[in-house]
């Protein structure tokens, strides 16, 4: 074999390794034996669109080749003779899984690429979307086949059942191969042709922005799992840039074990970020610094968002200056500054009152309205009710017929939270933040309390001591319990809370410019404003990221509350914050200007205007209630001179 035939074929075998048709573990052991083939491996890499925007679209490929060729091996290995039910039973389960990871990749395709890629090449949809409809269908038949086999009565029905799963394999691994193929070799470089690395970007944060929570647990763990640690590590720090504008890696430290050490490679150090601060930033939150410059920092902080410790940790996770050690040092002090004046204030009374007072008995509170003692005797020593431990109900309003419901008047749930910050018991945060000065921070809260048995234990779906389920939604993320029966509430990985709604994907989307989740009816017209959720209300002044009230997404970007805003449109037609139109209102302005024509010996003119929603300046014949934007046609306008211009 010539050299250049060895290079073409290692060519070959390298493409196949990167894409998943051969394993990667056979690979290994040629390099090792053969290391001339890395340098061909590489260069292959190199040129492949695993590079760009679309590489976590093409690692994904790769996992469904990897997974689908080990599982393949197994069926076609199967032995009717000899068949072990578990061995049947885990295959079924390996499949559906793999099923599952393919649908919600076709989905994607289907709701996201295609229509992006119709708009700029027709006639390439229908065919996809046909390959799609395929695969499903061979996938319930192979399962449909597995059950068959499990409930098969003779040998005879077992071999024919096996052998017809050999055929439904083979007829799956060839269709499923050939589409992938047919992808990578049209579809993506179509793609990657027709569309900028921002576009290709914006849509491929459009594909995760649609998949819920739930589902990112499964995908990213089987990712990790088939991929080497190499492309693991870049496809992290490929999602990682795809959701910057998100609280998605605050989310993914929550759960996701070795993440870490799986980005540890690909982050600039300490000292490199260090050079890069300004010289006021480094006195305050270098690596030399000791704890005490820390506290003062974290203070500064605290100041800044105005006493709201949620807001001042969020406002250190988007700070890029700090490294990993300053950032997580820096948000420790923030969570615990109000235990830490607590503390002191404790210390400063302990010459007076010594202990804390037994547990006492407990208290059924049926009002809402009375729900904790005053602030300012949460620093003396409490006995069990001024610490919480006792019952709350939802008013009779909300409770039903029945009127003895558990809860609050903000959520129905039989469990209340340990309050971080005062070490006392509230149904809520909501309760909690409405006799207090300060934010509790949900994400803090390490105890809760059984509101049936008084049991006080850590945060979890089901009591330990009574085994009563505290309320049907359960989130151990942001510690949210809510029973409400008609309420459909998910949580969102990239805002890091929960919000109402039936998920992602389904009928909401997170725009990962935006970081919030919308509507999907707001898919294709809503205007990305970076961080627009992450605000206060223009209106009431409240923060819209962490608002239950229903949010109105504005023409322009900007967001408001929807009470709010019916209150704001009864006064004015302009967004308070850009002064855009809030909506068109060409009919209503139209029919003025016909009750109120210009008099005559003032028509003719000229005005010098300049139009709030397209922001172009141009010259009109003038009118003394509204004038008309010839370039949009809006009535949105600014005078800036009447009468001819003199230097014109």
């Amino acid at each position: 074999m010539s050299k250049l035939e060895f290079e073409r074929l290692m060519c070959f075998v390298a493409k196949s390794v990167n894409i998943g048709v051969l394993d990667g573990r056979n690979w290994h052991e040629l390099a090792r034996r053969v290391p001339e083939i890395l340098v061909e491996n590489r260069d292959e890499a190199a040129n492949s669109l695993y590079s760009g925007p679309l590489a976590e679209i093409m690692r994904v490929h790769k996992a469904i080749r990897v997974d689908l060729q080990a599982l393949a091996d197994t069926a076609l290995q199967l032995d009717p003779e000899s068949l072990n039910p578990r061995h049947v039973t885990s295959l079924g389960e390996r499949f559906a899984f793999l099923e599952l990871m393919v649908r919600d990749h076709s989905n994607a395709e289907d709701r996201v690429v295609l229509p992006s890629l119709a708009e700029r090449v027709h006639g390439v949809v229908e065919e996809y979307e046909n390959d799609h409809h395929c695969e499903q269908q061979l996938f319930h038949a192979l399962s449909q086949t597995l059950m068959d086999i499990q409930c098969a009565g003779t040998m005879a029905e077992t071999r024919a059942h096996v052998q017809k799963l050999r055929g439904i394999v083979r007829a799956l691994r060839v269709d499923l191969m050939h589409h992938l193929e047919r992808e990578e070799m049209v579809l993506w470089p179509m793609l990657a042709e027709k569309f900028s690395l921002e576009e290709q970007t914006e849509i491929v944060g459009q594909v995760f922005g649609q998949i819920p929570a739930s589902r990112m647990r499964e995908l990213l763990p089987w990712l990790v799992r088939v991929l080497s640690r190499h492309e693991s590590a870049n496809m992290m720090q490929h999602i990682l840039t795809i959701t910057r504008s998100t609280m998605f890696e605050q989310w993914l430290r929550t759960w996701f074990k070795g993440f870490d050490e799986l980005v540890a490679g690909s982050r600039p150090t300490e000292s490199a970020n260090a050079l890069k601060r300004p010289a006021a930033a480094a006195a305050c939150v270098s690596d030399t610094i000791d704890q005490q410059r820390y506290e003062a920092a974290a203070e500064g902080y605290i100041r800044r968002a105005m006493g709201d410790v949620e807001r001042a940790v969020r406002a250190i996770a988007r700070d890029e200056t700090l490294s990993e050690r300053e950032r997580t040092l820096l948000m420790q002090n923030v969570m615990i500054s109000q235990w830490r004046r607590r503390h002191l204030s404790v210390q400063s009374s302990s010459s007076v009152l010594s202990g804390v007072s037994s547990p006492g008995a407990t208290l059924e509170q049926t009002s809402p309205d009375a729900e904790h003692p005053s602030e300012s005797t949460q620093t003396l020593p409490m006995n069990s009710e001024e610490r919480g431990v006792y019952r709350t109900y939802r008013p009779r309003s909300q409770a039903g017929d029945t009127g003895d419901a558990l809860g609050c008047r903000h959520y129905a749930r039989a469990c209340r939270l340990l309050a971080p910050c005062c070490q006392i018991y509230y149904t809520c945060r909501l309760c909690h933040d409405e006799v207090n000065h300060h934010v509790m921070d949900r994400y803090a809260v390490e105890r809760i309390l059984c509101m049936r048995c008084l049991t006080e234990q850590a945060p979890a779906e089901s009591c330990c001591s009574c085994h009563e389920r505290f309320a049907r939604y359960v989130c151990l993320i942001c510690k949210l319990y809510d029973d409400a029966p008609n309420r459909d509430i998910y949580h969102c990985g990239y805002c890091n809370v929960c919000r109402v709604g039936k998920g992602l994907g389904i009928d909401y989307f997170h725009c990962m410019k935006c970081n919030a989740c919308m509507s999907t009816a707001n898919a294709k017209n809503h205007r990305c404003v970076e961080h627009s959720l992450e605000s206060d209300c223009p209106v009431c002044g409240e923060y819209l990221f962490t608002s239950t009230n229903p949010i109105k997404f504005l023409r322009c970007g900007h967001l408001m509350h929807a009470s709010c805003y019916r209150r704001y449109a009864s006064t004015d037609y302009r967004c308070p914050v850009c002064k855009k139109s809030l909506a068109d209102m060409s009919a209503y302005f139209e029919a003025q200007l016909r009750d109120e024509p210009m008099p005559p010996e003032y028509r003719g003119i000229p005005a010098r205007i300049i139009c709030n929603d397209c922001s172009t300046r141009s010259v009109v014949e003038f009118h003394f209630l509204y004038n008309k934007c010839p370039e949009c046609h809006s009535y949105n306008t600014q005078v800036l001179h009447v009468g001819r211009d003199p230097a014109a």
